[in-house]
């Protein structure tokens, strides 16, 4: 990741400036504890939820994102 001064790859991070990390993270680092949506199987009401297609009643339109210019 990014240290404070972009310009200078030795430049310690906010974190390694606060005292809470002693090295730079990995992108690897950072990514092996996220949690994906394909690592598991969630249930139906939280695939609705996930996949937006809840309806708010609360909402006059509840507008639906279709990836109309998405490759």
């Amino acid at each position: 990741m990014n240290g404070r001064r972009q310009k200078d790859r030795r430049s310690p991070t906010p974190a390694m400036e606060r005292g809470m990390l002693e090295r730079k993270l990995t992108v690897e680092d950072v990514l092996s504890n996220r949690i994906f949506i394909g690592h598991f199987e969630l249930p139906d009401s939280w695939n609705q939820y996930y996949g937006r297609l809840v309806t708010t009643r609360a909402l006059s339109h509840n507008r639906r994102h279709t990836l109309k210019y998405a490759a």
